[in-house]
């Protein structure tokens, strides 16, 4: 085993000498989405609704994270199988206009 990656990025490595590597950016322009949601894909994951965190497998090689085919296959699959929380994300704007507004509701009510 390859010092410091684990088990899954042993399986990541061995899939990129398989398949060759795919770079966030590669894997972005594929779904029309931006790099920096790749590089979450890989270093946070997804939330699923059971609470689950899903990431999509990869290896840091140098200064890069590389993923490989099966990866994005096995991630993709994940997330068709699990009920993945869709609700975006709010703004901390939008977050402190909400915790004000409750806060005032709590105010009201006399707590």
């Amino acid at each position: 085993m390859a010092s410091g990656i684990g088990e899954a990025g042993c399986r990541v490595l061995d899939e990129i000498k398989m398949h060759g590597s795919l770079k966030p950016r590669d894997v972005a322009r594929r779904f029309n989405v931006a790099t920096e949601t790749v590089w979450r894909w890989m270093t946070r994951g997804v939330i699923s609704k059971e609470g689950q965190r899903v990431k999509l497998g990869s290896v840091k090689l140098g200064s890069g994270l590389f993923t490989a085919e099966p990866a994005l296959a096995r991630f993709a699959e994940s997330l068709v199988n699990s009920d993945v929380n869709t609700e975006p994300m709010r703004s901390p704007s939008a977050h402190r206009r909400a915790s004000e507004s409750a806060e005032r509701q709590l105010q009201s009510l006399g707590c």
